[in-house]
């Protein structure tokens, strides 16, 4: 017991200094979060919640779907308390919190496999997609929260905790509208996978208790029922559908992009096929529930970038149970992690990002101001940073309240 809370212990630190390497090495000041950190301070000051555009002339006063509004507050106060460290509070809190509550819920899974757990923590280096301070950070811990609630009632038909998931609904409309009809999706899957019991090949789906089922179908009620709980009503219900049309912003921006074997995008190819070899080797049968989900994230990333981290999640809640203990102790690991994560360390400080965060320096904003120009034609990525400094813009990252207009 005390080796095992030793190794406990040490994948804990190793997945702190994981997102301390990452915060240190990747997190950046950009064009949205700008943007983002603006509309918080002008609701926090005004006292008031928007829902129509102030920030640029081309679209004044026209309809804005603010779906992320509470992240924005929340990050302008904590630029109050914090001041320019806000950021990096930010993204290594929430980034820390999630790796834990990672290896939290599935501590006895992890502590099963030493080897391949520590393995997997470095995985996680895949969330360097979203270390810069948006409000995804906050949905993927929302997220998990969910995938741990929706097995839990799936692997115990007494669970109470699912019960917390329309809460946990209710706060991601507010945090991030724009994905959060995941809760009510994912609930549809379990009950449908929940329903159904079948043995296909090694794929296997045993049929749940009729408590089980119903209890998916009155939660995933309760989720879409609580998503009209915010600021645009019934509208956030159907925003995320109409994004996921949308050819423009598509096109336009970089993290809905088609993942592409490059530099990064290798890494989630390799991914995908890690997962696949521990399902060929597994000796145990495959639940469908976890194909499902593996399948269904697996297409997702490929189609955009920004899925990769949700692949990552949904797979440390099932991947350990198809990990066979290893047979011999080749390494003592309580002396190997030590050192490897002293060596993440070292390599996360001497990368830290040293650029200039700001595209535009003080002397164009200065002319820009000197001028007054009342109809300033931007560049796209530049919109953030004008917002930010009192200056409208012709377009801005906020890309759903232009593509009407094309």
């Amino acid at each position: 017991m005390k080796t095992k809370n030793s190794y406990y212990k040490l994948l804990i630190l190793l997945s702190i200094v994981i997102s301390i390497v990452i915060v240190l090495t990747f997190t950046n000041i950009d064009s949205d979060y700008l943007w983002h950190f603006t509309a918080g301070k002008y609701m926090v000051n005004n006292k008031t919640i928007l829902t129509h555009d102030v920030f640029s002339w081309s679209m004044k006063n026209q309809y804005w779907m603010s779906h992320e509004w509470l992240f924005e507050v929340i990050i302008f106060k904590l630029f109050q308390l914090f001041n320019n460290f806000s950021i990096y509070i930010y993204v290594l809190s929430s980034l820390i919190c999630l790796n834990i509550l990672i290896i939290s819920i599935n501590k006895n899974k992890y502590l099963k496999n030493i080897y391949f757990s520590t393995i997997w923590i470095c995985i996680s280096s895949i969330l360097i997609t979203i270390s810069t301070p948006r409000p995804q950070i906050l949905s993927l811990i929302l997220f998990c929260l969910t995938i741990f609630l929706l097995y839990d009632l799936y692997e115990n038909e007494n669970s109470k905790k699912i019960y917390f998931l329309p809460f946990i609904s209710l706060i991601w409309a507010n945090i991030h509208g724009g994905s959060s009809n995941l809760p009510y999706i994912l609930c549809f899957i379990f009950l449908i996978i929940s329903s159904i019991n079948i043995k296909l090949f090694n794929f296997t789906s045993t049929k749940k208790s009729n408590k089980q089922i119903l209890t998916y179908l009155i939660i995933m009620l309760l989720c879409i029922s609580v998503l009209i709980i915010n600021p645009h009503g019934i509208k956030l219900f159907l925003y995320p559908y109409s994004n996921i049309n949308d050819n423009l912003m598509k096109s336009i921006i970089s993290e809905w992009q088609p993942t592409t074997i490059n530099n990064i995008g290798i890494f989630y190819y390799l991914l995908i096929c890690l997962i696949i070899l521990i399902f060929i080797n597994t000796n145990k049968n495959i639940r469908i529930i976890d194909f499902i989900l593996f399948g269904c994230f697996a297409y997702l990333g490929l189609s955009s970038y920004r899925f990769w981290n949700y692949l990552y999640i949904t797979s440390s809640f099932y991947i350990f149970y198809y990990i066979n203990k290893p047979k011999k102790e080749y390494i003592k690991m309580n002396i190997v992690l030590p050192y490897l994560i002293i060596l993440i360390l070292l390599f996360g400080i001497s990368n830290i990002n040293k650029k200039n965060n700001y595209a535009l320096s003080n002397k164009y904003i200065k002319i820009i101001k000197q001028e007054k120009i009342k109809r300033l034609y931007n560049y796209y990525d530049l919109g953030g940073e004008l917002i930010y400094r009192n200056i409208p813009v012709f377009v801005d990252g906020r890309a759903d309240l232009y593509t009407n207009y094309n």
